[in-house]
């Protein structure tokens, strides 16, 4: 008898885990079958930058706000194609060595400024948890070029500035305000910044900015004055 009940003991547990394991199984295919079509294939919009991002759930919300920030840097990734495609930083303008730190700036500058994107949809397979956010292309645009005409024109009265100082002589002077048209751009600078005088003329603020302040140092000479120093060592 006692070896019957185990038997009907151990059948018992096996068959409990049959139906553990055939629940599993069948959830999971269930959530296969309404897993959205965004999860296995990220979304291309010509309205809209897309980001998605995906991170393992854990006990507490963390992975909720993980998953947030992937997805925007997703996002972030293609606004970044679009602005270096449209940048006029190249070998021939500028030192590819700074082209590259500002293109490994471009994510950083751009995700402080963010806004306007908006939360598409969530899901989670109970292992992940998955976000799936959107920005419009047309209204960041139009924010940022209204940010990017500010920036310019306060940068453009400093370069002007600037230049009519050095032509007097002021090199710290015209230094200092040249330094202060660049920070007005430095968000903006791996963009294309044209801009249109009164005279009605387009430059290449960005690079004309740089080349006023590197003709500035090309100009400056360092002499010793008297010419010739002579010492006696400590005996």
């Amino acid at each position: 008898i006692i070896e019957v009940g185990k038997y009907l003991h151990r059948e018992d547990i096996s068959m409990k885990n049959y139906i553990i394991f055939t629940l599993s199984f069948l959830l999971s295919l269930n959530a296969l079958a309404n897993e959205p079509a965004w999860i296995k294939s990220k979304p291309t919009n010509p309205i809209y930058y897309t980001g998605i991002g995906m991170a393992r759930i854990s006990d507490d919300n963390d992975y909720i706000q993980r998953s947030k920030e992937l997805a925007l840097n997703d996002l972030i990734s293609e606004i970044q194609i679009d602005i270096e495609s449209n940048s006029l930083f190249n070998r021939q303008e500028i030192n590819r060595e700074y082209f590259e730190e500002f293109k490994n700036e471009i994510k950083t500058s751009t995700s402080a400024t963010l806004e306007g994107y908006e939360l598409v949809e969530t899901w989670n397979d109970g292992t992940y948890y998955w976000s799936y956010y959107q920005l419009d292309k047309e209204e960041y645009n139009e924010l940022v070029a209204s940010r990017i005409a500010d920036a310019t024109q306060h940068a453009y009265d400093f370069w002007q500035k600037g230049n009519q100082l050095k032509q007097q002589g002021d090199i710290i002077g015209a230094t200092h305000l040249l330094l202060n048209a660049l920070k007005q751009i430095e968000n903006y600078s791996n963009r294309y910044l044209p801009y249109t005088d009164d005279m009605g003329q387009t430059i290449n603020l960005a690079v004309e900015i740089f080349n006023s302040i590197e003709t500035i140092f090309k100009d400056i000479s360092i002499s010793a004055d008297p010419e010739t120093i002579s010492f006696t060592p400590l005996s």
